[in-house]
């Protein structure tokens, strides 16, 4: 009686690991998808934030329209950061 509770007992416990490791698997994928890009869109979007920002701090000689361009860039911007900060974070829970 006490062999077979010991021997069930491996065997579930190996079938358990054994069924485990595609969840594993995929859980260590989707961190790896989630922050690749978001480290690879940080350079990229805060440079574009910088000279936008900068462009509005200092808009002598920028046309009007030219202005309202800047603007929606930099909010655009604003948006996309907060996106790719929240992929982070996703990224980092998922592990």
């Amino acid at each position: 009686m006490i062999i077979s509770l010991v021997i069930s007992s491996g065997v579930g416990i190996w079938l358990t690991r054994r069924a485990m490791k595609p969840a594993t698997r995929s859980y260590q994928q989707l961190q790896q998808f989630t922050a690749d890009p978001a480290h690879e869109l940080r350079s990229p979007l805060m440079a574009v934030k910088t000279n936008a920002s900068n462009t509005l701090k200092h808009p002598d000689g920028i046309r009007a329209g030219d202005l309202k361009k800047f603007t929606a860039i930099a909010s655009a911007t604003d948006r996309i950061i907060n996106l790719t900060e929240d992929l982070l974070l996703t990224g980092r829970q998922v592990a």
